[in-house]
């Protein structure tokens, strides 16, 4: 598997070949479509796509008059040109790790995301950007660990 980081670049590449065609100052929209869910899937069966549940929305891009179109979770709108969009940071989504001290969660998944044992907090605060806790690492006393 190929890291994002690579993927991202070659787009970038490709992108920026493109653009050196049609014009790099070509102006871009972008904004969050509200597409009925019948709109954007039909009427399938499963009930289980993020769209249905609202934690996702269908984003659209448009230049000239081509469309396309990618469900995300991080939507909004946008307007600009092609080289302010090669520009753009390209990163994946938020990626979060879990913890708990319980032995009967440590190693189950939750909405797709393993449990880690609580050992593995202080190695994981050095890895992450923000911290989301209760407050019952006080209680128990393990925000030391956390802290540290």
């Amino acid at each position: 598997m190929q890291n994002s980081n690579y993927v991202y670049e070659r787009m970038r590449n490709v992108l920026t070949e493109m653009g050196a065609e049609v014009g790099l100052e070509t102006e871009v929209k972008v904004f969050a479509g509200p597409l009925k869910i019948q709109d954007a899937l039909g009427a399938p069966k499963e009930k289980d796509y993020p769209i249905q549940k609202g934690k996702e929305k269908l984003m659209e891009a448009v230049i000239f008059d081509s469309r396309g179109q990618a469900y995300t979770d991080r939507y909004g709108n946008y307007r600009g040109t092609l080289s302010d969009v090669i520009a753009l940071e390209l990163k994946d989504n938020f990626q979060i790790r879990v913890t708990d001290m319980d032995p009967d969660y440590i190693k189950s998944k939750r909405n797709g995301v393993e449990i880690e044992n609580h050992s593995a907090a202080p190695e994981i605060s050095l890895w992450c950007d923000l911290i989301v806790t209760t407050g019952s690492i006080f209680v128990n006393n393990t925000y030391n660990e956390i802290l540290k």
